[in-house]
């Protein structure tokens, strides 16, 4: 019997080793566990503290980021608006050109016709003229041969 109970102590030694060793190990793992929570709070403030001045600094960027974009399309609705006007105008100018182009045409046409109406009118005044019978000169009893000579001819 002494000899099992040889047997039996050595099994029984290493169950005491081992649950020394497990006590240990578990006592070593909350340690750990103690440290890093310690080390979590210490650094999670200021860590706390950076996040809610990141999220407040992108939320700043996405309203200016807005504003721009806001801004931007502003000024492309203006650049339409100025190059539909400055078409718009430039057509007024063309239609206005051709207009005026036209405008003088019919001056110088409507000059032109009454020039020729009035051209037409003294010559049909001069034609009128020549054709109303005039009386035929009067003859003095007295004739001077030049004029005798003059009628001759």
């Amino acid at each position: 019997m002494a000899q099992v109970a040889a047997d039996i102590e050595p099994t029984v030694e290493e169950r005491n080793a081992r649950l020394v060793a497990e006590t240990k190990r578990q006592e070593i793992q909350d340690a750990c566990n103690k440290l890093t929570e310690g080390l979590l709070k210490k650094v999670s403030d200021p860590f706390s503290d950076l996040i809610i001045k990141l999220t407040e600094l992108r939320r700043n960027q996405e309203d200016l980021l807005n504003k721009i974009t806001t801004e931007n399309n502003r000024a492309d609705y203006q650049e339409a608006i100025a190059a539909a006007t400055a078409s718009s105008m430039q057509s007024t100018n063309d239609r206005m050109s051709k207009l005026k182009k036209r405008a003088d045409k019919l001056s110088q046409k409507k000059t032109t016709e009454d020039t020729v109406a009035a051209e037409k009118r003294e010559r049909e005044l001069q034609r009128e003229r020549l054709l109303i019978a005039r009386p035929p000169p009067e003859q003095s009893v007295e004739t001077s041969p030049t004029t005798t000579e003059a009628a001759k001819e």
